[in-house]
């Protein structure tokens, strides 16, 4: 009896982890759509380059015109918000290339910092911006670190009623980019098996918080009621965070770029 429960769990998560992945293979495929009516491959070659010297030396200016997409396109389809994109890197699928996301999402705007650091920047169309961090040691060339949403400037206080065991709707209630992520979660397919294989695996289902003094990251379990709950909470005043491979990533965007 023992041996056939364990197999039925395997087959659980084998057939949520390819939800999982036919939601992205989904979201590839519109990606594509999209790209060929915006821009081309070619196209999107060497603006990576062009962009980034182009704001080098607006360090003190804040950045213009910033491109605008409605919220279904740049939160939900894109795919990789709420997930670690450092991995990636080291993968054959790219799916956090620049080229890529240059390409199915032109006009972004960039940030070039003294320390080597930059990023992308979009808007969406119900006032969430959307930053996408890349590191000069890989020559700017793939997203580093979880996407940051942010919509509100809220402060670690204004979370100091959370805590462990609340459910991810506490976090909802005050910060809105709480229901970005409680909508992806149903989007790509999680549940209590998936959530227990990724937390095993050391990628828990995760939000990042972006705030006035520092990065709160909230990660969550899912119950065999489908609950999202809350099992940890870290936060850094310095916006460091540990990423899935051990490294630290400086998650600080100039206040400038803030909304």
């Amino acid at each position: 009896m023992k041996g056939k429960r364990v197999i039925k769990i395997v087959v659980i998560v084998i057939g949520a982890l390819f939800l999982s992945m036919s939601v992205y293979a989904a979201r590839s495929a519109l990606l594509k759509n999209r790209a060929i009516d915006n821009a081309s491959i070619a196209e999107a070659e060497g603006i990576i380059e062009q962009t980034l010297d182009r704001q080098s030396d607006k360090d003190n200016e804040p950045l213009m015109d910033i491109p605008i997409y409605t919220e279904f396109d740049l939160l939900y389809e894109f795919g990789l918000i709420g997930k670690d994109t450092s991995p990636y890197s080291f993968t054959g699928s790219m799916p956090n290339s620049v080229e890529y996301i240059l390409t199915c999402y032109p006009g972004a705007s960039i940030r070039k910092m003294d320390d080597g650091k930059a990023y992308l920047v979009y808007d969406t169309d119900t006032g969430y911006r959307l930053f996408l961090l890349m590191d000069k040691n890989l020559n700017y060339m793939a997203t580093i670190g979880y996407p940051i949403v942010i919509k509100e400037q809220l402060s670690i206080k204004d979370f100091a009623g959370v805590k462990v065991g609340d459910s991810i709707d506490e976090v909802c209630a005050i910060d809105s980019c709480g229901e970005v992520y409680k909508t992806l979660i149903g989007i790509y397919g999680y549940n209590k098996q998936v959530s227990d294989y990724l937390a095993e695996k050391g990628k828990p289902i995760s939000s990042i918080h972006y705030l006035s003094n520092g990065l709160l990251k909230i990660e969550y379990s899912i119950d065999e009621n489908d609950n999202i709950i809350i099992t940890n909470i870290l936060f850094d005043e310095d916006y460091v965070l540990e990423n899935t491979l051990g490294n630290p990533v400086d998650y600080r965007i100039c206040d400038i770029d803030l909304p």
